[in-house]
């Protein structure tokens, strides 16, 4: 049997499926919420979950094991591409803020601006660092969206008094 034929065990294609549709409601999760935020479609995700799902009716007519590996390796990254979507989106907001309020003094309005700065650098050298795994890219980036997303919605909060000195 050829490897691009080789058929796949009863348990291992249960865990793979298993696998793909975890991987598959996080990535759209994800979406949603970018999607209810900004209104923005995010079309490298959405291509790789066409992909994913190619591979996956592709494995379900020919129970190929390498398609059944490819739609979850396509699942994987719809959700990095996700999460690095909304990191990166949380982070222009923050340095739109920062231009923006460039010549005010932002610690008298936000106490804590400094920590949350210190903060955002760590992100994004964690962002810049090389990842090796795809299971260790997920979960970092899992870890990474959440505080940068937060920090992005807190500076949210300050413009209009921030504005108010700009004036």
């Amino acid at each position: 049997m050829s490897s691009q034929n080789k058929a796949v065990s009863q348990n291992e294609s249960d865990e793979d499926l298993q696998s793909i549709v975890r991987l598959f409601g996080k990535t759209e999760a994800v979406l949603k919420e970018i999607e209810n935020t900004t209104s923005d479609m995010v079309v490298p995700v959405i291509n790789e979950l066409r992909y994913a799902g190619y591979h996956l009716t592709q494995y379900l007519q020919c129970k190929n094991a390498e398609d059944l590996s490819k739609a979850k390796n396509h699942c994987k990254r719809a959700l990095f591409d996700a999460y690095d979507y909304r990191i990166n989106l949380a982070l222009m907001t923050i340095r739109e803020f920062q231009q923006d309020y460039r010549l005010v003094n932002i610690g008298a309005i936000v106490n804590d601006y400094q920590a949350l700065m210190r903060d955002v650098e760590n992100i994004k050298k964690e962002v810049n660092s090389k990842i090796t795994t795809h299971e260790i890219r997920e979960e970092r980036y899992a870890a990474l969206e959440k505080p940068v997303a937060r920090i992005s919605r807190k500076l949210q909060l300050p413009r209009n008094p921030l504005q108010l000195h700009c004036n």
